[in-house]
């Protein structure tokens, strides 16, 4: 009897702990492989900066921000720089396990193309800048966050877009805390839009702390790249 009972009892305990073991699993794979949640502005270029950031991305199989799965205490900003004629830029910040990283992309632009080409950049290469940002990550960080990186509108939304169709614009992409946003604003040193002139002084800050910073090739005209 006494046998028969301890053979239930250390079934049952198999079982609940074969439950709680299932349960965890489940949890923690749906937990890590969340795709994160999109917030995108509610207009049509989307689709096309989409096109033209992952045939960089492509380039040099970098995942997608917007499909990348990152830890809630893990965050990657990626601010990218579309000139009308010079190379584009990319610039990744990156924080893993309280580590921040930071990398540089150039994507040169086959001139012989056109927008539409999935061989419009000829070249494009990608770099991780060497050492801290000139006044080191917290001062850095903190100044771009007060800046306001993280919570900038985008410009179609504000009703602050550029009248001139050759103009130079920022695209901004987040993940963080399981949620992807993207913005778009306009290269503009003056502007009457206050969120225009948040992205032109976080630009600035990225540009101080980070230009020259181990980059070879040094060609003017570039956000970076001198």
């Amino acid at each position: 009897m006494n046998r028969t009972r301890k053979f239930k009892l250390s079934l049952i305990t198999v079982l609940i702990t074969f439950g709680i073991g299932i349960s965890a699993w489940i949890f923690f794979n749906f937990y890590f492989h969340q795709a994160p949640k999109l917030i995108i502005p509610k207009d049509n270029y989307d689709e096309m900066i989409s096109k033209e950031i992952n045939t960089i991305t492509d380039a040099i199989r970098l995942i997608p921000l917007r499909e990348k799965n990152l830890s809630k205490k893990d965050i990657e900003i990626r601010v990218w720089h579309f000139p009308p004629f010079t190379a584009t830029e990319g610039v990744i910040l990156q924080k893993n396990e309280e580590i921040w990283r930071a990398y540089h992309i150039k994507a040169e632009r086959n001139l012989d193309s056109n927008d539409s080409d999935k061989n419009k950049y000829k070249k494009v290469k990608i770099i991780q800048l060497i050492g801290r940002p000139l006044s080191g990550w917290e001062t850095f960080t903190e100044k771009i966050f007060n800046e306001g990186i993280l919570k900038i509108k985008d410009a179609i939304e504000q009703k602050c877009e550029l009248a001139m169709l050759d103009g130079s614009s920022f695209v901004v992409e987040i993940n963080t805390n399981k949620v992807y946003r993207v913005y778009k604003q306009y290269d503009r040193t003056s502007s009457d839009c206050p969120e225009t002139q948040k992205m032109r002084k976080v630009a600035d800050i990225i540009e101080r702390e980070f230009k020259n910073k181990n980059l070879k090739d040094c060609k003017t005209g570039g956000w970076l790249s001198c």
